[in-house]
């Protein structure tokens, strides 16, 4: 069975999930290489950026964004 992954630009409805993409793959790409506090504070801080995301999309941005997702799961990446 192949799974299809859709890839599609950004809209300020995917800040929420962008971060959680975001913060999930830090923590674990980065772990035992950088210290677990700060890892760990990163989950502090999901609001303060998704808030900061959708100001930057809604006063519009030179940055091309998108979001990979499947139909399954919803959004799964994120390339900036």
């Amino acid at each position: 069975m192949t799974t299809r992954i859709h890839v599609r630009d950004m809209t300020v409805d995917d800040c929420e999930a962008v971060t959680r993409v975001r913060v999930r793959g830090w923590q674990a790409a980065y772990a035992g290489l950088v210290p677990q506090s700060y890892l760990d504070g990163m989950d502090l801080t999901v609001a303060e950026d998704v808030e900061r995301r959708r100001a930057s999309l809604a006063q519009g941005t030179t940055l091309v964004n998108v979001v990979a997702e499947r139909p399954d799961l919803g959004v799964i990446g994120w390339g900036c």
